[in-house]
Formats: structure tokens, C-alpha cells, sequence
């Protein structure tokens, strides 16, 4: 079945075909271990080679996720901030996209940026 869009003919059949699938892996899939099955890392494994999750992988994936999730809860992982870059402009606009509680120096930092940037525009007007 085909249709015209702005004067083009596409074939619907085909277009869904263009949709980039995720590739199937050739290689055999990895031996069940008893030991390692059921850790975040071997779930990370079974994705790298292309094969379908176990259950108890499954598990240890959404037990790791709610323990990520508590965590950023409680303000003990903060995505994006890095405290190297603490008393700089640059400092004070992480730890506003993070919790939007600066510390002081990086406080101080911004407002002498927005100082020097102020005088630049009276300057340039």
C-alpha cells in the first residue's frame, strides 16, 4: 500500500522497516553460572550479549534501581554535580540544576561574575 506525503511515494510497508532494530547477537548465549547469575553485572552482561535476561538477574537489577532511587532521595547522589568545580561560575550553575542550594563559594564566585558581567554592559552601552 502506498501513500503520498508533499509529493513524495513512500510504500508503509517498507517505512516500518527503516526503524533501526537492535541487533540480535550470533553468538551463543553465556552459560547459566550460579555463582555470578543474579548480580547487576552479569544483568549488564546478559544486555551487552544480546540475550535475554534470567529472573533472578531480572531481580538484582530492580533491587539495584530501588536502592539508586532512595539514594538520590536522601540527596546522596547528585546527578551532574562534580565539588572540583566548587568557587566557580561554573560551580554555582551545577549545584542549582542539582539541588538549587548553592555553597558559599560558589555563591561568591557568581555573584562576581554577574559584577563583572554588569560592568561589561555599561561599558559596551
Amino acid at each position: 500500500m502506498a501513500y503520498v506525503y508533499k509529493g513524495t511515494n513512500h510504500d508503509a510497508d517498507t517505512a516500518l522497516t527503516l526503524v533501526p532494530q537492535r541487533p540480535i547477537s550470533t553468538q551463543p548465549a553465556p552459560a547459566f553460572n550460579a555463582a555470578e547469575c543474579g548480580t547487576l553485572r552479569w544483568y549488564r552482561h546478559h544486555l551487552d550479549a544480546g540475550v535475554p535476561a534470567c529472573q533472578p538477574c531480572k531481580a538484582a537489577n530492580a533491587a539495584a534501581s530501588r536502592e539508586y532511587e532512595v539514594k538520590k532521595k536522601l540527596g546522596l547522589i547528585r546527578r551532574g554535580f562534580n565539588p572540583d568545580a566548587c568557587g566557580t561560575n561554573r560551580g554555582f550553575k551545577r549545584h542549582m540544576r542539582a539541588d538549587g542550594n548553592p555553597c558559599g563559594p560558589c555563591l561568591r564566585a557568581h555573584r562576581g561574575y554577574m559584577h563583572d558581567y554588569r560592568q561589561a554592559r555599561k561599558a559596551a552601552a
